[in-house]
């Protein structure tokens, strides 16, 4: 699997390695594509080396977010 930062919809999108969409993670609010205060920014993805944990840098946050991709 691989996993791309989205910052303009605050999701990180889910792929195969031959690109097709598998889903989508949520990062944001309900509502955050229209009120800028409230996102997130999801900028960098570090993918922890021997757990199922997708680190996400959220850069209009200035915060970490901490993804059980075992979950996903």
């Amino acid at each position: 699997r691989l996993f791309v930062a989205a910052q303009g919809t605050d999701r990180i999108g889910v792929l195969d390695t031959s690109g097709t969409l598998l889903g989508r993670i949520e990062l944001g609010v309900a509502g955050a594509a229209s009120n800028a205060r409230t996102k997130k920014g999801p900028r960098g993805l570090a993918l922890h080396p021997s757990a199922p944990v997708l680190y996400v840098v959220q850069r209009l946050s200035a915060s970490l977010a901490v993804i059980d991709t075992g979950a996903q």
